[in-house]
C-alpha cells in the first residue's frame, strides 16, 4: 500500500510538470517547487540505493 501511494505521488507530480509545460498559468517558481518536491520525495529512496552501489564498488575494489 505504501509503495502504491508513493508511486501515485511521484507520477502525479511528474505529470503536473511535463503535461502542463506549455501552460502559462504555472510560473517557473511553481514548476521548481514541484521538482523540488519530487527530489525530496525520491531522495530517501534513492540515497540508500546510491550508497549501496558505492559500498559494493568499494568492497569489490578492496580485494585487489
Amino acid at each position: 500500500l505504501m509503495l502504491v501511494l508513493f508511486l501515485t505521488t511521484i507520477i502525479s507530480l511528474i505529470s503536473l510538470v511535463f503535461v502542463n509545460r506549455k501552460n502559462h498559468n504555472f510560473t517557473v517558481g511553481y514548476r521548481m517547487l514541484i521538482l523540488l518536491n519530487i527530489f525530496l520525495t525520491l531522495g530517501p529512496v534513492l540515497w540508500p540505493l546510491l550508497l549501496s552501489i558505492i559500498g559494493n564498488g568499494m568492497n569489490a575494489s578492496a580485494g585487489w
